[in-house]
């Protein structure tokens, strides 16, 4: 009895948790941009995917592009460095 009500419970928090993701993402246009969102809030690219719908492969290649492109902004120019 008590493991068919955890799982039950354990039920009720992930459709919470989708619904609350789903919120989150609602005034998002590209799908980037709620990936982004989600992963910013600490949750998981297996639950990105499910809550999108799409395939884990995406969320976590449209995550590791992003942290790319933040590392490249971060980085100073060969000519960007002032010389004294």
């Amino acid at each position: 009895m008590n493991s068919q009500l955890n799982d039950e419970i354990l039920k009720e928090i992930k459709l919470t948790n989708r619904l609350l993701a789903q919120i989150l993402i609602m005034d998002k246009e590209s799908q980037k941009e709620k990936i982004l969102t989600l992963a910013s809030c600490g949750i998981s690219p297996t639950d990105i995917a499910e809550v999108l719908g799409i395939k884990v492969g995406s969320v976590t290649g449209a995550t590791s592009r992003a942290r790319k492109v933040e590392t490249q902004k971060e980085k100073p120019k060969a000519n960007d460095v002032q010389r004294t």
